[in-house]
């Protein structure tokens, strides 16, 4: 099917069409079953060559391909061949190396690929007699990804022990003032201490929140005790503070945070350059962290991705909606709300 340049010295999908019946061996099929099951995907792997290149000189490129050290890239088939067998989600980006060691591992010494007077295709180990319907590959890496992936939301499960939102923190003020409010609340010690890292989000309902991120559990169950804490900087504000809901939270939470840095600025004039914009968004240039900008079409004019170091930046940018910029009227919107094309 899809095929990468190089030559395979070790060519672990190579059949081996060895006619013979299934070995009677109690015991050692059954132990095999009862962790993996016995789908089509465990027991023949992806029918591709490879080269041996290893998995960890490959890298992932801006577009969300894969790039070896040399600047070939990686088939995008053969690695979704690999995921699909392995039944690693292709959303799940983080696994996707164990994949591409999969690609460029051996057939293991000593194992031998048979099939039954049926043609069920099944594996033998020459030195130990063991059998087993699994490709040995298979089992290796499926076992590699389920303890990568537990340990991953083990992981995630303590993040969001270790976090607290502070809830309707001031609409207007500045990122600034907040984070030297919920400081001066918290004690200088504590924030220093026991915080790494805080953002500010705007929450489904339009109300600007605070995340707080601490260094474990405990200093974050510390901090919650005080149920809400009041803003003297921010006019007496008082602020709930709330637990996380999980992991998923956590990541919700997050992606908030970037898109109350971001706005979006629709039909700005074709062509139109960085400079352009920054002249339009002048209130706010010295807070702009990255800039991009696409051509739609001539209709639909120029779509730019502006994303700034706070978020009241980004507030304030909303002002310029329906703003008359070459006699065009933009669209400013908060957030990430275009899809950029992949074409860097």
């Amino acid at each position: 099917r899809s095929v990468l340049g190089g030559h395979n010295d070790a060519d672990m999908f190579r059949r081996r069409r060895a006619r013979q019946s299934m070995p009677k061996r109690s015991g050692v099929m059954s132990s095999v079953r009862s962790r993996f099951s016995r789908s089509k995907n465990a027991s023949s792997a992806p029918a591709i060559q490879i080269n041996s290149v290893a998995a960890d000189e490959y890298v992932p490129t801006e577009d969300g391909s894969q790039m070896d050290s040399q600047g070939d890239g990686v088939d995008d088939a053969a690695l979704y061949d690999f995921l699909d067998w392995l039944g690693i989600p292709e959303e799940e980006e983080d696994f996707h190396w164990i994949a591409m060691e999969a690609m460029s591992a051996p057939f293991p010494a000593n194992w031998e690929e048979m099939e039954t007077d049926s043609g069920e295709v099944y594996y033998v180990n020459r030195r130990t007699n063991e059998t087993r319907w699994e490709h040995p590959n298979y089992v290796h890496f499926r076992t590699l990804y389920e303890d990568k992936r537990d340990e991953a939301m083990e992981a995630d499960a303590k993040a969001a022990e270790r976090c607290l939102i502070v809830c309707e923190v001031p609409a207007a003020a500045e990122d600034s003032v907040i984070e030297e409010g919920i400081a001066a609340c918290f004690g200088d010690d504590m924030w220093e201490e026991d915080v790494l890292q805080f953002d500010i989000f705007v929450d489904k309902d339009n109300v600007r929140c605070a995340l707080v991120r601490f260094v474990d559990g405990d200093a974050r169950d510390g901090a919650l005790s005080m149920g809400s804490i009041t803003l003297p900087e921010s006019g007496g504000s008082v602020c709930r503070l709330a637990a996380i809901d999980g992991a998923d939270q956590v990541d919700r939470v997050e992606d908030l945070a970037k898109d109350s840095r971001c706005v979006t600025v629709f039909n700005l004039p074709e062509g139109i350059d960085d400079r352009g914009v920054l002249d339009i968004f002048s209130i706010c240039e010295g807070s702009m962290y990255s800039l991009r900008i696409e051509d739609v079409s001539r209709r639909d004019g120029a779509v730019a991705l502006i994303e700034f170091t706070e978020s009241i930046a980004a507030r304030r940018c909303l002002a310029l909606n329906l703003f008359e910029v070459g006699g065009r009227y933009i669209k400013v919107t908060l957030g990430r709300t275009y899809v950029f094309s992949q074409a860097v």
